[in-house]
């Protein structure tokens, strides 16, 4: 193979692909799931909505496919490590310390 030819089928395997620019951003994908019959009803709808607006805002206008996984697990790592002595609510948890989502309640 020459280096015409290699750069030219590199340039084939770089250039971007048509599934990928059609691709949805994150706040498509939640309409369209939100849109779905799975959550039957509207207080779901919310509160699916309110949760994805509250801790995904800074991923909602981009697209499915530039969300790394890493940044998915610092998101969700900063989410399960709660206040220390308090719960989701704010209220004085019994358990104390951190909680995580590991823990059994």
């Amino acid at each position: 193979m020459s280096a015409a030819d290699a750069s030219e089928a590199a340039l084939a395997i770089m250039a971007p692909s048509t599934n990928v620019e059609t691709s949805p951003t994150l706040e498509q994908a939640m309409e369209h799931y939100l849109d779905r019959d799975r959550l039957q009803l509207d207080h779901n709808k919310r509160a699916v909505e309110s949760q994805m607006r509250k801790h995904m805002s800074k991923f909602l206008s981009r697209r499915l496919h530039t969300i790394t996984k890493m940044e998915i697990e610092k998101v969700f790592k900063e989410l399960s490590v709660q206040r220390i002595g308090k719960d989701a609510l704010g209220r004085k948890s019994k358990l104390g310390g951190t909680r995580t989502t590991h823990n059994p309640i």
